[in-house]
């Protein structure tokens, strides 16, 4: 697949995951007798994003590729 192609793909999602965030932390706040279940997901989706950012960032300025 070209390179470019790449980037867009991961930039669309990345921004879906955003998206996503929000919302689920809509959901967390707007409905008080589900909040334990909302409130963890989101939380998870907003570790699992940092991380994938984190991740992003160490291979940009390390150059180094993990499996």
């Amino acid at each position: 697949m070209n390179e470019n192609v790449s980037s867009i793909i991961y930039a669309i999602s990345f921004l879906f995951s955003l998206f996503l965030i929000g919302f689920l932390w809509w959901l967390t706040a707007r409905y008080p007798a589900a909040r334990r279940f909302w409130g963890w997901l989101a939380v998870a989706w907003s570790v699992n994003t940092l991380g994938s950012l984190a991740w992003g960032v160490v291979e940009m300025f390390t150059s180094l590729e993990f499996p």
